[in-house]
């Protein structure tokens, strides 16, 4: 194995990537057990469609602070099918869902859904900032996080030696972007009850 890997699945430690986005983040700092969460104001759901890939993350807001409540992923699916799956597990949250802008005509599928702000670098620098600030959260449950696959984009999400993000196996990352810039920038006030 390469050495970061070699050290990650032997040891048990953990190495960020040359070039790592989100290099502040820290799981031992930064999660909380769901019986320690706070009542939520609101809950919003980020989606990244590509077609027939999809990726999902809730997120519930305290404040300014922002709480990964949970994932979905979806492979050579439909919106349809990718948007049941969401509303039956999270619907009962009254979320708004920012979706992937690019896909306009999917995002007319999806329950409660608008199109999300793509701006790529201020939404990075948001949730960079979040995580300095101590106000962004992975939400655990009997000492598993809620979303695994959305911390191992996070670990792999990086820049090249140009400075330009890597983009691949993101989906999850765009989606976590979607959900927080998204309602950081245009607030409850789009809420559909």
């Amino acid at each position: 194995l390469p050495e970061r890997e070699r050290k990650r699945f032997l040891y048990g430690e953990f190495v960020k990537v040359e070039g790592s986005i989100y290099d502040k983040f820290d799981l031992e700092t930064m999660s909380v057990d769901v019986a320690d969460i706070p009542p939520f104001e609101y809950y919003t759901v980020g989606i990244d469609n590509t077609g027939t890939n999809f990726g999902a993350v809730l997120i519930g807001w305290a404040g300014d602070k922002i709480y990964v409540l949970g994932e979905k992923t979806a492979f050579r699916e439909t919106m349809q099918n990718f948007d049941a799956d969401i509303q039956y597990s999270w619907r009962q949250y009254n979320y708004v869902a920012y979706c992937d802008p690019a896909a306009a005509q999917l995002n007319q599928l999806v329950w409660n859904g608008t199109n999300a702000d793509n701006a790529v670098s201020p939404g990075i620098d948001y949730l960079k900032s979040k995580m300095e600030s101590g106000s962004f959260f992975i939400v655990k449950k009997n000492g598993n996080v809620l979303c695994p696959q959305l911390l191992a984009e996070m670990d792999l999400y990086r820049y090249d030696e140009k400075g330009r993000i890597i983009k691949e196996a993101d989906h999850l990352c765009d989606s976590l972007r979607y959900g927080t810039c998204s309602h950081a920038k245009y607030g409850a006030s789009i809420i559909k009850q």
